[in-house]
């Protein structure tokens, strides 16, 4: 993980959406204007739990990064528009 990574997340995406909404409800706090995700386990996201990204983006005025090797999440992003959220590819 990356040493500025403040949030991983693995495998399928349900379970984790629950751990960014368990951060804001206990008091999350961002450190700057992004909050960057270590993806790189990340094995599927489907377009419900991207806008649930997105939204918490929007709520904290801040950047989502997703650091991940799985192509798939950036072209879903791109495909349906998804703002607030940007993937950034790892080898």
């Amino acid at each position: 993980m990356g040493d500025d990574a403040v949030l991983v997340m693995t495998g399928n995406l349900p379970g984790s959406v629950r751990l960014v909404r368990a951060g804001r409800a206990g008091g999350f706090v961002l450190c700057g204007p992004e909050l960057v995700v270590d993806a790189r386990g990340l094995e599927f996201i489907d377009q419900r739990r991207l806008l649930v990204l997105a939204e918490q983006a929007r709520r904290t005025n801040a950047t989502i990064v997703l650091r991940t090797t799985w192509a798939g999440v950036g072209r879903m992003v791109e495909i349906f528009g998804v703002e607030g959220v940007q993937v950034e590819p790892l080898a």
